[in-house]
Protein backbone atom coordinates (compact mmCIF):
# COMPACT_ATOMS: atom_id res chain seq x y z
CA UNK A 1 0.00 0.00 0.00
CA UNK A 2 1.36 3.89 -0.79
CA UNK A 3 1.82 5.73 1.89
CA UNK A 4 0.72 9.30 0.68
CA UNK A 5 1.76 10.86 3.89
CA UNK A 6 5.40 9.75 3.78
CA UNK A 7 5.84 10.55 0.05
CA UNK A 8 4.62 14.24 0.57
CA UNK A 9 6.61 14.74 3.57
CA UNK A 10 9.62 13.13 2.41
CA UNK A 11 9.28 14.91 -1.12
CA UNK A 12 8.28 18.31 -0.20
CA UNK A 13 9.15 19.02 3.40
CA UNK A 14 7.17 19.62 6.59
CA UNK A 15 7.74 23.36 6.52
CA UNK A 16 6.75 23.72 3.19
CA UNK A 17 3.51 21.59 4.06
CA UNK A 18 2.68 23.45 6.87
CA UNK A 19 3.26 27.15 4.70
CA UNK A 20 0.53 25.14 2.53
CA UNK A 21 -1.99 24.42 5.10
CA UNK A 22 -1.68 27.30 6.85
CA UNK A 23 -2.35 30.10 4.02
CA UNK A 24 -5.36 27.78 3.15
CA UNK A 25 -6.77 27.92 6.18
CA UNK A 26 -6.87 31.43 6.59
CA UNK A 27 -7.77 32.44 3.52
CA UNK A 28 -10.73 29.92 4.01
CA UNK A 29 -12.14 32.36 6.42
CA UNK A 30 -12.21 35.28 4.19
CA UNK A 31 -15.15 35.79 1.75
CA UNK A 32 -15.04 38.39 -1.67
CA UNK A 33 -12.51 36.81 -4.09
CA UNK A 34 -10.57 39.63 -3.89
CA UNK A 35 -9.94 39.99 -0.22
CA UNK A 36 -8.61 36.59 -0.43
CA UNK A 37 -6.00 37.30 -3.35
CA UNK A 38 -5.27 40.03 -1.60
CA UNK A 39 -4.70 38.50 2.47
CA UNK A 40 -2.46 35.53 -0.13
CA UNK A 41 -0.19 37.86 -1.43
CA UNK A 42 0.49 39.72 1.78
CA UNK A 43 0.28 36.20 3.98
CA UNK A 44 3.11 35.25 1.71
CA UNK A 45 5.58 38.20 2.00
CA UNK A 46 4.77 39.50 5.43
CA UNK A 47 5.79 35.95 6.54
CA UNK A 48 8.95 36.33 4.53
CA UNK A 49 9.57 39.31 5.38
CA UNK A 50 9.22 38.81 9.38
CA UNK A 51 11.79 36.01 8.57
CA UNK A 52 14.10 38.44 7.16
CA UNK A 53 13.93 41.34 9.73
CA UNK A 54 12.76 39.64 12.96
CA UNK A 55 14.37 36.26 12.80
CA UNK A 56 17.45 36.72 10.90
CA UNK A 57 16.86 34.00 8.27
CA UNK A 58 16.63 34.57 4.98
CA UNK A 59 13.95 35.44 2.73
CA UNK A 60 13.11 31.72 0.67
CA UNK A 61 10.80 32.25 -2.15
CA UNK A 62 10.06 28.66 -2.11
CA UNK A 63 8.06 29.39 1.33
CA UNK A 64 6.76 32.33 -0.10
CA UNK A 65 5.22 30.51 -3.25
CA UNK A 66 4.18 27.35 -0.98
CA UNK A 67 1.91 29.93 0.76
CA UNK A 68 0.31 31.31 -2.02
CA UNK A 69 -0.04 27.89 -3.44
CA UNK A 70 -2.16 27.11 -0.21
CA UNK A 71 -4.69 30.18 -0.95
CA UNK A 72 -4.15 29.60 -4.84
CA UNK A 73 -6.10 26.24 -4.21
CA UNK A 74 -8.19 27.34 -1.37
CA UNK A 75 -9.45 29.89 -3.84
CA UNK A 76 -10.28 27.15 -6.79
CA UNK A 77 -11.80 25.17 -4.51
CA UNK A 78 -14.28 27.73 -2.79
CA UNK A 79 -15.37 28.77 -6.66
Amino acid sequence: MIDIQNILVNKIGVDKLLHLSFCGWIVSFVQPILWMILVTIVLGIGKELIDLFIRKSAFDYKDMLWTWSGGIITIIIKF
